[in-house]
């Protein structure tokens, strides 16, 4: 797991029994945003995403997780209950409610509004009856919406909290349509846990025939090269060689289907400073591997730092950062039609 999303992580589970008690409620702030945000976006796509969030429910209560940071290791009551004290002793009781189960650790699904509202630029008008596929999605609340507007969603991740925690009913399969969505087939959500496509029966149960595939902060090239020596907690080993992973992507993708990478990433360490992995926004493979392999470029590494700020302003979080120093990037790959 990466060390800065460990962090992260540490952060949200410290504070989470705080923001439960918060005035609004976590949903209700992530719609009052979303309201904010329309003005930001500049697709029918992106608008219809973001007035999904008027259909998100409330997350009554809290779930209750063991955690194990060292092991990377989650349980949940049940299993716990079934554990002698000494087996327990490396777990940390969690009790994590709405602002967990929207925000995790990485912050509003709002936040994927502009990868979204980019596939919207880019030729995707609707995801009503879509495939899409997120690579690493650290939270279900953009993939709730998605799904509320008809698209199909499997959601890949590592992090085994995340497994035990979406595990009641009505986190996975149909979800019911947003009021935006009108009548229409119901979405679904799915989440797989494992590193695609080094284990092959993840990649199987992943399948093909996407027409989107999203990743947002995870692939980026400080985690897949690092420029410099890196503790390699913070570094992502994808099991593969480059180029098995860009075929599995553009395997997984249906003719005409777009591949977006977005990132948002600090500014980066100075020579005599420690390296940060995560400072970086570029798309970490090689350009002529990635049109080898079949893709077609439609954007690369484009600084998309001015209107990530702008986004990051309406969400407020110039209030605890300088987004002078938080930049953005992203790269638009499309298989082309056959």
């Amino acid at each position: 797991m990466r060390a800065c999303r460990m962090a992260l992580l540490g952060i949200a589970l410290t504070t989470a029994a705080i923001a439960q008690d918060s005035e609004p409620r976590p949903v209700e702030q992530i719609r009052d945003d979303a309201g904010s945000l329309l003005g930001f976006v500049e697709t029918d796509l992106g608008r219809s995403f973001l007035r999904s969030a008027a259909d998100l429910p409330e997350i009554e209560g809290e779930r209750i997780v063991y955690w194990d940071r060292t092991k990377r290791r989650a349980i949940g009551e049940a299993e716990a209950q079934g554990l002698d004290e000494e087996a327990l002793e490396p777990f940390r009781r969690l009790e994590l409610g709405e602002d967990f189960y929207y925000n995790t650790a990485y912050g509003s699904p709002l936040a994927y509004c502009r990868a979204i509202d980019l596939a919207g630029s880019s030729g995707m008008r609707t995801v009503d009856g879509a495939g899409i596929l997120d690579f690493g999605f650290g939270g279900i609340g953009h993939l709730r919406m998605l799904a509320s507007l008809g698209a199909n969603c499997t959601g890949l991740e590592v992090l085994d909290l995340l497994r035990e925690f979406y595990r009641e009913p009505g986190d996975t399969g149909e979800i019911d349509r947003a009021s935006v969505a009108g009548a229409g087939d119901p979405g679904s959500i799915r989440l797989l846990f494992g590193r695609f496509p080094a284990e092959k029966p993840l990649t199987d149960a992943v399948g093909t025939g996407y027409d989107l595939i999203l990743s947002k902060n995870t692939l980026k090239l400080g985690y897949i090269h690092p420029e410099r020596e890196a503790d390699p907690r913070s570094v992502i080993d994808l099991g593969v060689d480059d180029e098995a992973f860009v075929r599995a992507m553009f395997d997984a993708l249906a003719p005409g289907g777009l591949f977006i990478v977005y990132n948002i990433y600090p500014k980066p360490s100075g020579p005599d400073e420690p390296y940060i992995p995560w400072a970086s926004g570029a798309f970490p493979f090689d350009r002529a591997l990635t049109e080898g392999v079949g893709f077609e470029v439609v954007k690369w590494n484009v600084d998309d730092s001015d209107a990530m700020r702008r986004m990051a302003t309406i969400l407020g979080w110039d209030g605890s950062m300088s987004l002078d120093d938080v930049f953005a990037m992203y790269t638009i790959l499309r298989r082309p039609s056959e």
